[in-house]
């Protein structure tokens, strides 16, 4: 396994053990979890990129965020479809271009 999918796992399964610990508690346990994580994500935007960027990993954040939501509904076999309607390509969104 490459090292990218190695962390990618390391990162999955931790938030995954720690949503099901959420979801064995409460719902408020859950909200918490996941705004949490929220928070943390866009908290490390700032860390490692530069202010022109923002805008474009926010957006590709977003955009992934709603592909596994997708993935998720998908799975979960619930009769949801969700869109991003955008002006803008991941290729606009990536890092270092402005949108």
């Amino acid at each position: 396994m490459h090292q990218t999918e190695q962390q990618t796992s390391k990162i999955v399964e931790f938030l995954t053990e720690t949503l099901k610990s959420a979801h064995s508690s409460s719902e408020e346990h859950i909200n918490h979890f996941f705004q949490s994580t929220a928070f943390t994500l866009g908290g490390l935007v700032p860390v490692v990129f530069h202010g022109e960027s923002f805008g474009g990993v926010t957006a590709m954040v977003i955009e992934s965020f709603v592909k596994g939501l997708q993935a998720g509904i998908e799975r979960t076999g619930s009769n949801v479809n969700m869109t991003i309607i955008s002006g803008a390509t991941s290729a606009d969104k990536a890092p270092g271009n402005r949108l």
